[in-house]
Parts: C-alpha cells; structure tokens; sequence
C-alpha cells in the first residue's frame, strides 16, 4: 500500500489569507474584477526633528482629487521602514462605479499633480503600484472547504485600509472553522451571512455606502457643505458626526 506524501495530502479547511491578488480566489475561479481599487504609493524620507506631521503624528487625508474624476483620496502620514522614518504618500481609485478605461481619470498625473504641490517630484521617488480588493457585499467570499478573508475578501473601499480588518476576519473566520470542526459540515453556506452580521461586516458596509455618496460626484454639494462645517464644530462633535458616517473610529 502506497503512503502519500505530504504534498499529496488534501486540507480540510483551506484559509486563503494571500492578498488582493489572491491565488486562492483565482483558482476558485472568482475572476470578477468588480471590487478592484488602484492605488499608487512612494515613500519619501523624512527628519523626525523638522517634520510636524511626524512630531504630531498627523495623518491627512484629501478628497479634491475627487473633483478630477478620481473615486478616491490621497494621503500623507508618517511611518517606520526598516527603522527608518518616511512619509507614506498615495492616492486610491477606488473605482466603485466601474468606467472603460479610455474614461477613467488619469490616476499617475493627478498624483503626481498632488505631490508636486506637497514639494515631491515624483521622477526622483520609487513609484509602487498595488491593486486592493474592496468589500463587495454581494461578493463570494466561501466554497465548500474554501473561506476568503482579510485582502482577499475585501477590505475598506473608503480609504483601503486593511490591517485593522484583517484581525477582526481572523476572529470570524476561527468561529466558522470550530463550528465545521465540531458539526462536521464544512459548506460553509453561512459565511457570508456571518460576515454581513458582524461589526466588521456593517461597517464595512457602512463604508461602501459612503465611498459610493463622496466618490460618486465631482461636484457634491452636500460633501461641500459638510467639509466647511466640519472645520467649524468643535472636536467633540467632529468626532461623533465622523464615527457616525465611518469616516472616523467611534
């Protein structure tokens, strides 16, 4: 009787936590490109001890690329690579109303248009480019066997932000495998359900809602206008009324 290797062995649970690029998800054949951001990224060095953002900890996020026919943001903050001290710059597309190509803004020149502005030339920075899966709720995220989780799920299509989740689907996910462990069935039909009853799942939902309300017009009045009193109210109410669109954590 011949022994199987290891390699032969087939899993009883297969996690696909690979990424937005997920191999998992490909051979699942969950092909649909409907969730898809673009995203562009450099890192540029700083000094701690004459940099603001880095002594105050500042994150900025700027939605007027929105008005370029961007669907999406950029960003500035400060972070560590390597141990040493950068400024994370980029900018998301995140594409939640999908367009032909030949009308889709151009995301490099509106970057580079941003960081021009910040004082950054972007031919002497490494440009970084990275597709990111956002959250679909009506997506596929399980197949018998099979569960799809952080990136590979989908992560937050507001501004991309993925670690967070990341740790909240792990919790979700290490329920439904007990559950198919103990109960002996491993459809996991109910994953989806589980997902869109859970904090993360509604707030990620709450997300989706307000990416498509600010990146779905160029010109929004009622964005306009909440920006110019949110500069108005005080930090108290700024916090709530941003906790309360998902702009901001409760």
């Amino acid at each position: 009787m011949r022994r199987r290797s290891l390699s032969e062995k087939r899993p009883t649970v297969l996690i696909g936590a690979d990424g937005s690029n997920s191999t998992v998800r490909r051979k699942l054949h969950l092909h649909s490109t409907v969730g898809v951001a673009r995203l562009l990224r450099v890192l540029t060095p700083l000094d701690p001890h004459a940099t603001p953002a880095w002594q105050q900890q500042t994150a900025v996020f700027d939605f007027s690329c929105v008005m370029r026919g961007i669907q999406g943001c950029m960003w500035d903050f400060p972070c560590y690579v390597n141990g040493r001290a950068f400024m994370n710059r980029g900018i998301l597309d995140s594409r939640i109303f999908p367009q032909p190509a030949a009308q889709r803004a151009n995301l490099k020149q509106t970057f580079a248009d941003g960081l021009h502005a910040r004082a950054v030339d972007l031919a002497d920075v490494p440009l970084q480019g990275h597709p990111v899966r956002w959250f679909n709720p009506e997506g596929v995220f399980a197949r018998p066997h099979v569960l799809l989780t952080g990136a590979a799920a989908g992560v937050d299509p507001l501004f991309a932000e993925g670690i967070s989740y990341a740790m909240e689907y792990g919790a979700i996910v290490a329920g439904c495998v007990r559950d198919a462990f103990a109960g002996g069935d491993f459809s996991f039909d109910d994953y989806r359900q589980r997902l869109l009853n859970h904090r993360l799942g509604r707030l990620l939902q709450r997300r989706t809602l307000v990416a498509r309300s600010l990146y779905g017009y160029r010109r929004s009045r009622l964005w306009t206008l909440l920006w110019r009193l949110a500069r108005l109210a005080p930090p108290r109410m700024q916090r709530r009324v941003g906790a309360s669109l998902a702009l901001l954590p409760p």
